[in-house]
């Protein structure tokens, strides 16, 4: 947002100063929408980062979007929640992220898993296996 107000004021001084012509203003709007298209992402990428870190602190992440189950085999990963139950093998997923608190786990194109990296429920043994499947599938560590 920063660099389109940039932008902007620059055109109003050159219109206060009379100097704005029509090859500068082409060439701002382009430089608007290029920064549209750049910025807007990566400051939404920034502002959920900074929510889930918010939320992972105050404990506000307790049964984040509705109480689920996930079970994970060597084989798949299965989702049950109170409307389904999904499942899917882990060569079928697409690919998997991480940051400080959580893996996503992308299932589809347009959605994914959040899982929390330190889970008081599992055992030694199981985030171990669930390391191990980790780094197989996705070169990941939790």
């Amino acid at each position: 947002m920063l660099p389109i107000l940039a932008i902007i004021a620059y055109n109003i001084r050159q219109v206060y100063i009379d100097e704005l012509t029509t090859g500068l203003l082409t060439f701002s709007i382009a430089l608007i929408i290029v920064s549209i298209f750049i910025c807007n992402p990566l400051a939404d990428k920034l502002n959920v980062q900074a929510v889930l870190k918010t939320a992972y602190r105050k404990g506000m992440n307790k049964k984040f979007g509705g109480p689920y189950t996930v079970t994970i085999t060597e084989e798949t990963l299965e989702v049950q929640t109170k409307e389904s139950n999904r499942c899917w093998r882990w060569e079928e997923l697409l690919k998997a992220d991480d940051d400080e608190f959580y893996i996503y786990i992308y299932v589809t194109k347009d959605s994914s898993l959040m899982i929390p990296k330190f889970q008081n429920d599992l055992t030694f043994e199981e985030q171990k296996d669930f390391n191990r499947i980790l780094t197989n599938t996705f070169n990941l560590k939790a």
